[in-house]
């Protein structure tokens, strides 16, 4: 069932529904990200651990009931309120559409709006910035959040969402949020190495993190030397016009699209494994 509510979540992010707002907006995550001071212990315990603990214990005793019905609507509603419902895939499209119409003050504002990257298009390493940008929102958001949905449920996902929207505001990186984040990011990277080395070039990609993969740390630099190498095009000059990075972007689009559908097969082969 939860392969099902996966592929029904995907599929209703792509479309443009008026959502309502408590879906769109997540007041929750914004509260967490204002939010003075480091959450340690008890704080962190009654933030993350326990509202995860009750869902994962809850939906669990919902299973039993009505054929799972219930787990099936309220897995749904939870994975789009912790996913957000606007997709990483429609925000691209509008990004490249603006990048085929070479219109740079649109492209620049979208990049900034979507993906966080606020420097001006022609600056040195825009375009490199612009492609990690994309791809790592969609590691520590999509593909980290459905792994662990599928593998251990719907508990577990709310204690990486909540954990991971403790560790964006933390300065230290010896805080309990920033510390369970990269320890939860480890496995999924790994894993998303190898669908990027099959997606992409494999021989490439495996000399890109020869010796690295199996380091305690580094989840988001070992991913971003996977990306260039997986990326088998030439690369463009960093100063270019969005118009003329569009064979690159599309390169990116084509390859994360891979990357997913890999990413889903993984996702069958151990609900099918589970059972």
């Amino acid at each position: 069932m939860k392969l099902i509510i996966v592929l029904l979540v995907l599929g209703l992010r792509r479309l443009d529904i008026d959502w309502p707002s408590w879906l769109r907006e997540n007041p929750l995550r914004s509260g967490f990200q204002s939010a003075d001071g480091s959450a340690e212990g008890a704080e962190w315990l009654l933030k993350v651990f326990l509202p995860a603990l009750l869902v994962g214990v809850v939906m669990v005793w919902l299973h039993h009931i009505l054929w799972g019905l219930p787990t099936l609507v309220l897995g749904l509603l939870l994975l789009l309120w912790v996913l957000g419902v606007d997709s990483e895939f429609r925000q691209f499209d509008e990004l490249l559409v603006r990048a085929r119409m070479n219109d740079t003050e649109q492209f620049a504002e979208l990049a900034n709006v979507h993906f966080g990257v606020a420097i001006e298009p022609g600056s040195p390493g825009y375009y490199r910035t612009l492609t990690h940008a994309i791809s790592q929102r969609e590691v520590t958001r999509l593909f980290v959040m459905l792994f662990y949905v599928i593998t251990l449920g719907y508990g577990f996902v709310l204690f990486y969402a909540l954990n991971f929207w403790l560790a964006e505001r933390e300065q230290d990186a010896n805080s309990w949020a920033r510390r369970w984040h990269e320890a939860m990011l480890w496995l999924p990277v790994r894993l998303l190495v190898l669908a990027l080395a099959i997606g992409g070039d494999f021989r490439r990609v495996m000399e890109a993190v020869d010796g690295k993969i199996w380091q305690a740390s580094g989840g988001s630099e070992l991913f971003a030397q996977a990306l260039d190498a997986a990326r088998d095009v030439d690369e463009l000059d960093d100063a270019a016009a969005p118009g003329e990075a569009v064979e690159m972007l599309e390169d990116l689009q084509s390859l994360q699209l891979r990357v997913l559908a890999i990413w889903m097969i993984f996702a069958a082969l151990w609900t099918v494994l589970a059972i």
